[in-house]
């Protein structure tokens, strides 16, 4: 932070989530996922501006993926479910912090 960029941030974020069995049996595994978001903010006299960018390269993921079976235990109906993670997402927004100094 330098002269008139005082009170400016940015931040890149890799999430990574790892591969893991989608039932008790763990017959089958999901393989997992990448994410990568991009922050930026301005604090200036105890506000905050912000603008992220989430998903940025707009990959479909599943945030969670699971199987079950129900049925006969001899015939089981396998039955697979996934919950959709986000799309690549602009975030903007302000807020305040009612215990900061005002200089």
């Amino acid at each position: 932070q330098m002269g008139k960029l005082k009170g400016l941030y940015f931040s890149a974020e890799w999430e990574r989530i790892g591969s893991y069995f989608m039932d008790e049996y763990n017959s089958e595994k999901y393989e997992g996922y990448h994410m990568f978001n991009l922050r930026s903010s301005y604090k200036i006299k105890g506000f905050e501006v912000f603008v992220n960018l989430l998903n940025v390269t707009n990959d479909k993921v599943a945030v969670r993926a699971s199987k079950s079976y129900y049925g006969s235990p001899t015939r089981p109906i396998v039955s697979k479910s996934y919950s959709l993670g986000i799309p690549r997402t602009l975030e903007i927004g302000i807020g305040y912090n009612f215990n900061a100094k005002i200089k």
